[in-house]
């Protein structure tokens, strides 16, 4: 069984989505405040576990991605090459990471 794992992420394409993120202190700032914008706003809520803020911040960070993402300045196979790895990215794992560091502050 093949092993794609890569410094701890699910995959090389989290991982580097994260790692950008995390090396931009504008964009890092933005999404822990998201993170405890969402927990803030299911304060309250009567779920048995945090799934909906992982969901609902998965759904923003996977949004956020696409809407910055031009295809038209990567014509042809680079576009789909770069539509492709997007897809790789476990967002729900980089949600759930952004969660954790809100919970900590």
């Amino acid at each position: 069984m093949k092993d794609d794992t890569y410094n701890g992420w699910s995959n090389y394409e989290t991982w580097c989505y994260q790692l950008w993120l995390d090396n931009d202190q504008g964009l890092s700032e933005y999404w822990l405040m998201t993170a405890n914008d969402v927990n803030s706003n299911l304060e309250g809520w009567n779920g048995t576990d945090d799934s909906y803020a992982i969901y609902t911040l998965s759904k923003m960070l996977k949004s956020d991605c696409n809407d910055s993402l031009d295809n038209s300045q990567f014509p042809g196979v680079f576009s789909d090459l770069l539509t492709a790895s997007i897809e790789l990215i476990n967002w729900r794992e980089i949600a759930e990471s952004w969660l954790e560091r809100a919970n900590d502050n």
